[in-house]
């Protein structure tokens, strides 16, 4: 019963998330030249009558306001890593046990930026390859021999999860979707300040 009115104040004050301000990775956005947005949404956003279009549009408009080159699809592939970075956000119903009925959702969120990696299990079998060479082998070799490595595409850099309540009731439509709106400006600030830390020399 206590859990249940915490919810439901949750709920009629309009919506509440909370957010760490933690990142991981921030080295791995070094000497990166732009990125491009991915939105990986489920229905929570079509119920809450955000479009997909104005959150990918919220991420660039933060990105290139402060002079991160936000990429098309075709620019990511001919850049270095190809990094894209991912907003996910998923959500699932709340429900009250006495009815089912839905009185809202619980939503999560979180940025990540994913670019092409070496596998460190390979490069530790180039190295053993390697131990028993020549030292003008290994630098002659060496070079050719990483770059032919298998390479990935993978997470470098992330946020904490944003955790939210937002309700349905069309009486706090709007105060929903500014929750959402300013759960997203706040991650993509966090990304914004990792990455003019470690480019603070190449930033427009």
């Amino acid at each position: 019963m206590f859990k249940h009115c915490i919810c439901l104040l949750l709920l009629f004050v309009g919506g509440n998330a909370f957010i760490a301000a933690q990142t991981y990775g921030r080295e791995s956005l070094r000497d990166i030249q732009g990125v491009s947005i991915q939105i990986v949404a489920n229905d929570l956003v079509a119920e809450t009558n955000l479009e997909v279009e104005e959150l990918q549009i919220i991420v660039e408009l933060e990105l290139r306001k402060a002079g991160i080159r936000v990429l098309t699809e075709e620019e990511r592939l001919d850049i270095p890593g190809q990094p894209f970075l991912s907003v996910n956000i998923a959500g699932a119903g709340f429900r009250l046990s006495q009815d089912r009925s839905t009185l809202g959702h619980a939503f999560w969120m979180q940025l990540r930026l994913f670019q092409n990696t070496k596998l460190l299990k390979d490069l530790a079998d180039l190295n053993s390859s390697l131990d028993n060479s020549g030292e003008d082998y290994r630098k002659f070799y060496y070079r050719g021999s990483v770059e032919s490595l298998s390479t990935v595409s993978g997470g470098t850099w992330h946020t904490a999860s944003v955790f939210g309540v937002v309700p349905l009731s069309d009486m706090y439509r709007d105060a929903v979707q500014d929750t959402m709106r300013d759960s997203l400006v706040n991650l993509t600030k966090l990304f914004i300040s990792d990455y003019l830390s470690e480019n603070s020399k190449q930033v427009n």
